[in-house]
């Protein structure tokens, strides 16, 4: 009894403090043809997540195919409870654009660490 104690105690520990990556947030705000994309990355785990941890950002109308439009990979660690945004502003790309300018579409963040945790969250925008 006593040894499934300890191996009980150890494997709470072991998964408690698990490093992991969350996309908290995926934001979208336009002002007139532009758009404004943020993600915010969150480590809700015990340990610090090694990176480099990767955010990539895609797009597209509504049940369309996603296009990819930016990838981030300068994200070295995240520590436990550590948030982290990244920003992406459309002035250089004329896909986002273009489905800000035909009304409403999606977006999606996926963030994924060299451990094998992955997470991606999607957003979708329409106009007011």
């Amino acid at each position: 009894m006593r040894r499934f104690l300890t191996a009980t105690a150890i494997l709470v520990t072991i998964t408690a403090a698990q490093a992991d990556v969350k996309v908290e947030d995926l934001l979208i705000r336009t002002d007139g043809g532009n758009a404004n994309i943020r993600a915010n990355i969150h480590n809700p785990g015990g340990i610090t997540e090694k990176g480099p941890i990767t955010v990539t950002l895609s797009a597209r109308e509504n049940g369309g195919q996603w296009q990819e439009i930016k990838t981030w990979t300068n994200i070295d660690k995240l520590g436990p409870n550590w948030r982290v945004a990244r920003d992406y502003f459309d002035a250089n790309n004329q896909v986002l654009r273009d489905l800000v300018a035909k009304g409403s579409f999606e977006v999606r963040a996926v963030v994924s660490a060299p451990g094998g945790s992955t997470d991606e969250k999607v957003s979708a925008w329409k106009p007011e």
